[in-house]
Parts: structure tokens; sequence; C-alpha cells
């Protein structure tokens, strides 16, 4: 994401329309082969997530976090590496934290994905289903009603 986000704002920003900037990283960062680190280390991943909101402060003050979601299994496999559910909650926390220290809004996922008693997971095991997908709009939605307000 950061090495596209100018690119995206630059071609749909439009100063007389004003933006809202909804930022969903970090699971991808978070794959691992097993005994080897993964693809982003906890402290590039902070400092990435603060590059990122210091080139989304340049569009709109309007910024919201979607919390990194976790996987079907503690330790999910997914094309030739591996996530892990104990990982994916750190990195929650790392963006949690920059939420703080940004005074971005954080909405924590999970917590309505595992109250499902359906699945909410595609066969893959990653990737959120119709389902998920519905639960994380529903958060989503609730919480641009602040935006739309101020």
């Amino acid at each position: 994401l950061l090495g596209r986000i100018k690119n995206e704002m630059d071609a749909r920003y439009r100063p007389d329309w004003p933006a809202i900037i909804i930022i969903g990283t970090g699971a991808n960062d978070t794959r691992y082969v097993e005994g080897q680190d993964p693809n982003v280390s906890l402290d590039e991943y902070k400092k990435n997530l603060l590059e990122i909101v210091k080139i989304a402060k340049t569009y709109t003050e309007k910024i919201l976090f979607v919390g990194v979601a976790v996987v079907e299994n503690e330790i999910q496999e997914f094309k030739g590496t591996l996530l892990s559910n104990e990982l994916l909650r750190v990195h929650y926390k790392i963006m949690a934290n920059v939420a703080s220290e940004c005074g971005i809004p954080i909405i924590n996922v999970n917590s309505e994905l595992e109250k499902s008693t359906e699945s909410v997971y595609f066969k893959d095991g990653v990737h959120l289903n119709d389902i998920g997908h519905g639960i994380v709009a529903g958060l989503v939605l609730k919480e641009l009603g602040y935006f739309l307000d101020s």
C-alpha cells in the first residue's frame, strides 16, 4: 500500500469532493515461510503505517483504519506461506497504537467476525466470504456516519 497510495489518491482525488480514506492493510506483511521471518518486520510495519498516514493526511483528515482480520485457523497455510493469528493480532495492536498516536478511529473487525455463527471465510481460510465482507461493511458504514456528520 505504501508503494501505491500516492498514485491511487492522485488518480481519484478531487478537491471539490471530500475524501474519506479507509486503510486496511497488514495481513500480507505477516506472511512467512516456516523458520523464516515475516515479509515485513514489526518495526517496518509501524514505520510504513505512519508514512501511509502522513501521505493520506495531505489529502484529508478523514481517515479510518480497518483492523487486520485473523484467518480461519491459528496457523493458516496460503500459497506456500503461513499466516499466524498471533502475529495478525500483534499487527492489529500496532495499528491500534498508530491510530491512537495519529487520532484516527480504528475498527476491530475480529470482535464481530468471531461472533458469527456461520463461516466468514472462503475455502482458502484467509479471505472473507460474502458473510465476512457483510460484517466488515456494516462496521465501516456505521463508522462512516461520524465522518459524514462532521
